[in-house]
């Protein structure tokens, strides 16, 4: 990896915590009160952080990386963003007319496609060696990544349009 793929990476990584921040003490304790234009709000936000995990996933190539250390500390910073928008999403199903199951990538529900990538995440750093983050193919996963954002997307998107002709 190169001074400037480098240099990139961290400012992605700089900016993903950034945006991590709130989420972090937000995400477990979700107010029961809190209006749905914040929740929104806050679904968009959790887009963005998986905007940015992709474009940090598309530039990781672990085999070519000679510091192992950058590449589990990414995989970690991209687990946590990942699991907490997943944990986000999930929340926000019971306050929103948002019925995730009906949202397929590549043929599976979309919250399972993202509980998988967060398993596969997880796994690969509870290894001792970094043989399985390694073999991760991270090219692949911010493929789905990417099409899961769309997905999320038009979803927000059909959800926030039938909720303003209701109202």
């Amino acid at each position: 990896m190169d001074s400037y793929q480098e240099f990139a990476i961290g400012v992605a990584l700089m900016r993903l915590e950034e945006e991590l921040n709130l989420l972090r003490q937000i995400v477990f304790n979700l107010p029961s009160n809190m209006p749905s234009e914040e929740l929104y709000n806050l679904l968009n936000k959790g887009l963005l952080i998986l905007k940015i995990s992709t474009d940090i996933l598309s530039t990781l190539n672990p085999e070519q990386e000679e510091n192992q250390y950058i590449v589990k500390d990414v995989t970690s910073e991209i687990f946590e963003s990942i699991f907490l928008v997943q944990t986000l999403f999930e929340k926000s199903e019971k306050r929103l007319p948002i019925f995730w199951e009906q949202f397929t990538v590549f043929e599976e529900p979309l919250l399972e496609k993202l509980n998988q990538i967060t398993h596969t995440l997880h796994e690969a750093l509870n290894e001792e060696n970094m043989e399985k983050v390694k073999n991760i193919d991270f090219g692949e996963l911010a493929y789905i990544l990417q099409d899961i954002v769309k997905t999320l997307e038009v979803a927000l998107q059909q959800t926030k349009t039938i909720k303003e002709k209701v109202l």
